[in-house]
């Protein structure tokens, strides 16, 4: 049980972080802005509201229950499914500077959830756990910088490389 409430902990923490930007991202306005803009804010602001539902799933788990594990992991599933969804959204030119943020994010978030899935579907493996966390923080840390973006700031960090044309 040590185990899983270590998983909790982790998602949790991330996730809440997620959700206070998920916020601050449907307060932001889009003024005038093209239809094509509008579309894209609106599947952003789903996108953001399905991260914070699952957030708040993962939130109410009791590490106690019998099904604790089934369900963060039936959660970080939803989770994966949400972020190759937005991954696929046309962005539109406004923030074309999102190169090929949302792609990676998703794609770390979907070898994330495979380790999750290795690490606690049979018998627990810690290494496997390890990399899932790993793996689940760099998309989230992609996720951040997409909302940067959004918000019109320039991501910081010392994976990032930012070039002006």
């Amino acid at each position: 049980m040590k185990k899983f409430m270590r998983l909790i902990k982790a998602t949790q923490n991330k996730c809440r972080v997620l959700a206070v930007f998920a916020l601050a991202f449907l307060l932001a306005g889009c003024g005038g802005a093209s239809q094509e803009l509008t579309d894209y804010k609106d599947k952003m602001e789903r996108f953001f509201g399905v991260i914070a539902l699952y957030d708040s799933n993962m939130n109410a788990i009791d590490p106690m229950a019998e099904d604790a594990e089934e369900t963060l992991l039936h959660n970080l599933d939803n989770m994966e499914r949400a972020f190759t969804e937005m991954a696929a959204y046309e962005i539109p030119e406004e923030f074309m500077t999102l190169g090929d943020l949302p792609h990676e994010a998703a794609d770390y978030m979907s070898q994330a959830v495979a380790k999750y899935h290795e690490a606690y579907d049979n018998e627990y493996d810690a290494a496997a756990e390890e990399e899932a966390g790993a793996l689940y923080e760099r998309a989230n840390k992609r996720l951040q910088y997409i909302i940067d973006i959004l918000h019109g700031e320039i991501p910081e960090g010392e994976d990032v490389e930012f070039v002006e044309e």
